[in-house]
């Protein structure tokens, strides 16, 4: 299973943080990175998609109200009064 995916986005920018604090101390030893940087470009990715996701999504949802709102003004308006059916006899 994909941990990356799974991980809500304040944990991913707290993993990212941390492998690069991680990546830095490394190469500070003069030692391989490369491990961290394909982390890295994992969590990179993975926050491309979420925002990609997100756009998408909120222009859908803006399709959605605005074709809402275009049919809803071509309906006549509505008598909302129903006092008539909801009293009793008395």
């Amino acid at each position: 299973m994909d941990d990356i995916a799974n991980m809500i986005d304040e944990d991913l920018l707290a993993r990212l943080h941390s492998l690069e604090e991680d990546m830095t101390r490394v190469y500070e030893a003069r030692m391989e990175t490369t491990l961290w940087e394909v982390e890295i470009a994992y969590i990179r990715r993975e926050q491309l998609v979420r925002r990609r996701r997100r756009e998408l999504h909120d222009r859908f949802v803006q399709e959605m109200v605005r074709d809402f709102a275009t049919s809803e003004v071509g309906l006549p308006v509505a008598d909302l009064d129903n006092s008539a059916f909801t009293e009793l006899d008395r």
